[in-house]
């Protein structure tokens, strides 16, 4: 995806983009695929619980209403999963490494951008869980920064994560050089 319209609001004018990024495609894919299925595994899970009591109750019209009902909600959780993994993630988080410093911009409607000069980082620490790890191929960066107990940074749900920390480390040399 190209973000050129957001960094044409954040860059100084003696700045450029040297690599952009966002959230994983296969840590998309992934949770697109597991939320479609639970969906589809509550609807026929929640459908045959209530055919079963319909059946007892002799009433099975009702339980006609209620399988509608089930597969409304589950369409609509669908929906709800495509636009959110399918476009809204990838819209709401930008990362650029510039010649200069880090940006991660966040949000669509409403939104907000941080940055770090790569001469105010002093930490930049990887952190890969296991399933996120074999599945995707992703994991989080966190950055930190001189005179704060948090991580000033994070990026979550990257691709190759240590390819961007050397990207980083990359970009802080050339600096001090």
């Amino acid at each position: 995806m190209n973000y050129s319209h957001i960094w044409a609001k954040v860059l100084r004018h003696d700045e450029q983009v040297m690599y952009e990024f966002s959230i994983s495609t296969l840590y998309i894919i992934w949770m697109m695929v597991v939320n479609v299925v639970g969906a589809l595994l509550c609807s026929v899970f929640l459908s045959s619980v209530l055919q079963s009591s319909s059946e007892l109750m002799g009433n099975i019209s009702l339980y006609y209403y209620f399988d509608v009902a089930l597969l409304s909600l589950a369409s609509l959780w669908i929906a709800g999963t495509l636009l959110y993994y399918g476009f809204y993630i990838r819209i709401a988080n930008a990362y650029a490494l510039t010649s200069s410093r880090v940006i991660v911009h966040r949000g669509w409607l409403s939104t907000s951008a941080v940055s770090v000069a790569y001469n105010d980082i002093t930490d930049v620490s990887v952190h890969e869980n296991f399933i996120e790890k074999i599945l995707s191929h992703s994991g989080s960066i966190a950055i930190n920064t001189a005179g704060t107990d948090s991580e000033e940074i994070n990026l979550f749900h990257i691709s190759n994560p240590y390819d961007v920390r050397k990207k980083v480390d990359e970009l802080r040399d050339e600096l001090k050089t």
